[in-house]
């Protein structure tokens, strides 16, 4: 499931100390796609309503695209991964061994900031989005709470220690970033969007990547 992250701080309405709409809620997809698929529902039956009621049915789907607009991370497709790291240290008298199992979660999504000027445009029924392209979303994608010791023979330095590290963080982003992986987030992606704008009332909907 996609979730989403805003470029601005999270949006919330509480009243007595509860928060009616959580940070969850926000950075679900499907917060947005039922939001929208209610506005379409609700104006379906003002339909025959006065013109009054029609620019509120145009205002209302103009401040939810101006909200899907507005967020900078759309998240398509969450990966749990883990990376086996051994290492021998020659010493005089004896060589230091240390094995470590790296765990890390890596989130792959877009960054609308890549995204062209106009990403998105609409034309009657007809809403064509262009996208920029799936990326790893995570500066940090090791979990070092979870990362544990599989063997250790000796005494091995901070240096070795931290070179283990950057090796594992650089086969897990590769392991991430594999073909099929960035294939089932652009999927995810075209999906999420189509079923969007579809609940927005955009009868064709065509969804693609930036090249």
């Amino acid at each position: 499931m996609a979730i989403l992250k805003k470029k601005t701080s999270s949006r919330r309405s509480s009243s007595k100390g509860k928060d009616y709409i959580t940070d969850e809620m926000i950075r679900s997809p499907w917060f947005w796609i039922i939001l929208a698929a209610g506005l379409a529902i609700y104006f379906i039956f003002l339909r025959d309503s006065n013109d009054s009621e029609d620019k509120t049915k145009i205002d209302s789907t103009t401040d939810c695209i101006t909200s899907i607009k507005e967020i900078e991370e759309w998240e398509f497709l969450t990966l749990h991964l883990e990376e086996l790291i051994d290492t021998v240290v020659p010493k005089k008298l004896s060589e230091c061994q240390s094995a470590k199992i790296f765990s890390g979660t890596a989130h792959l999504g877009i960054n609308t900031k890549k995204a062209n000027k106009s990403w998105i445009v609409l034309t009657d029924n007809k809403a064509t989005i262009t996208l920029p392209p799936i990326e790893l979303l995570d500066k940090e994608i090791i979990d070092d709470t979870r990362t544990r010791t599989f063997y250790e023979k000796g005494t091995i330095s901070a240096t070795v220690k931290e070179k283990m590290y950057q090796n594992a963080k650089r086969r897990l982003k590769a392991k991430a970033m594999q073909k099929e992986n960035i294939k089932m987030a652009e999927e995810n992606a075209k999906e999420t969007f189509k079923s969007l704008f579809t609940a927005l009332g955009y009868k064709t909907v065509k969804v693609t990547f930036k090249k």
